[in-house]
């Protein structure tokens, strides 16, 4: 249980009024009225306008980092520098694996020699992104890179994907599922 003072209310109508409120925005997101363009996407894509983030990955019980993962986001101070809705508009376009496989090129590219002997680099890919990665990005001398099956895609959906993964592991490249 909770004190409605510690939330800046003081009775449960205000906190149903405060909830209510913050619901509305969830369901009628701003970036909805935007119009994001097909060719805002392509252009972020051609300019490769992307930033890498590097996130640690830390065991629990040593507390020592273990690897990263490489997240990315589009152009500063923009709307679309939100990960979510700059994924969200490539794949209204039909853009995705496009989009991804710039911002693993990125990645890759951002990290080479760069993480510690020992440590592993993450990057989240589609299923038919994945099925691309070994024709399409620069791996080639990378067993610190594991690829991670993205969760909001249907893994049915790509086919060749057994084969890829099998590939993917003779070249030294791990994958796992997100």
């Amino acid at each position: 249980m909770f004190e409605l003072s510690s939330l800046n209310v003081t009775s449960e109508e205000q906190l149903l009024q405060k909830l209510e409120k913050q619901i509305q925005q969830i369901d009628e997101p701003i970036y909805w009225d935007l119009q994001i363009s097909r060719e805002a996407i392509e252009m972020i894509i051609k300019e490769k306008t992307i930033s890498t983030v590097i996130q640690p990955i830390v065991n629990i019980r040593t507390k020592e980092t273990v690897g990263y993962e490489a997240l990315s986001r589009g152009p500063k101070n923009s709307l679309l520098e939100r990960p979510d809705i700059l994924f969200s508009a490539a794949q209204a376009y039909g853009l995705t694996q496009e989009l991804e496989l710039l911002c693993a090129e990125l990645a890759l590219v951002r990290t080479e020699n760069k993480i510690p002997k020992g440590q592993f680099l993450t990057i989240n890919l589609g299923p038919d992104t994945l099925t691309q990665a070994l024709t399409h990005l620069p791996i080639k001398g990378r067993s610190d890179v594991f690829f991670e099956l993205t969760e909001h895609l249907p893994i049915e959906a790509a086919g060749g994907l057994k084969q890829t993964v099998v590939d993917l592991k003779e070249q030294g490249i791990d994958v796992a599922l997100d």
